[in-house]
């Protein structure tokens, strides 16, 4: 469907800069990081898993680099797109991973609209009801459509990353404003796709961009 690179630019798109550039150990890349003038150089951490049914048990590994994301990516298959301010393990053999809740979110980068259906066959048999969809409006465009074992996850990534900072009063109005433009746009789908799943978590666990999955 697409190549190594496409799939490694996609997920630079959606990470922006929430994630070092390299690893603090163990580094492939013979060079210094550098800040960039005028951005948020905060880092965070994402969790990647390598199969829906370790997903479905917070089974996975975390990652603090971009380095780290493209060596794994090619044998993962869900990720969490939008970066927390830190992820930890449940268990001395680092298994469990701890910390992907939308109070911990660091920036959200992303949302995304999940289409499920029955099967595979009646996935690629929706795909063009899929597309026309996505693509009524053209001054709102998806950035990435991906597919699933029985759908699509339709990709929607800020230009720029909203930070997220609480109040004093504990609140968090930036996640707030995000899940109503998530909510929004699951409606939006679901007049038109009935297989649009609206209780999905805006900010939960979702498909990472390969070779063979970006349509």
């Amino acid at each position: 469907m697409s190549t190594t690179k496409t799939a490694q630019q996609a997920i630079d798109l959606i990470l922006h800069q929430g994630l070092r550039e390299t690893k603090v150990r163990h580094s492939n890349v013979l060079q210094l990081e550098a800040s960039i003038p005028g951005k948020h150089n905060k880092q965070g951490a994402i969790a990647m898993y390598r199969s829906k049914a370790q997903m479905a048990k917070s089974w996975g590994t975390i990652y603090t680099s971009k380095e780290a994301v493209h060596d794994n990516y090619a044998t993962s298959t869900h990720w969490t797109p939008n970066v927390f301010n830190y992820l930890t393990y449940t268990d001395a053999t680092k298994h469990y991973v701890k910390g992907a809740k939308e109070q911990n979110l660091s920036q959200i980068n992303t949302l995304v609209v999940d289409v499920d259906y029955r099967d595979a066959e009646e996935r690629q048999a929706k795909f063009a009801e899929v597309w026309d969809t996505a693509m009524l409006d053209v001054q709102f465009l998806p950035t990435l459509i991906l597919a699933t074992t029985k759908g699509y996850h339709i990709y929607y990534v800020f230009d720029e990353p909203v930070f997220v900072r609480r109040h004093a009063n504990g609140k968090l109005p930036a996640v707030r404003a995000a899940k109503a433009i998530a909510k929004s746009l699951k409606q939006y789908y679901a007049q038109k796709l009935p297989a649009v799943d609206v209780t999905c978590n805006s900010f939960g666990v979702f498909r990472v961009p390969r070779p063979d999955n970006i349509e």
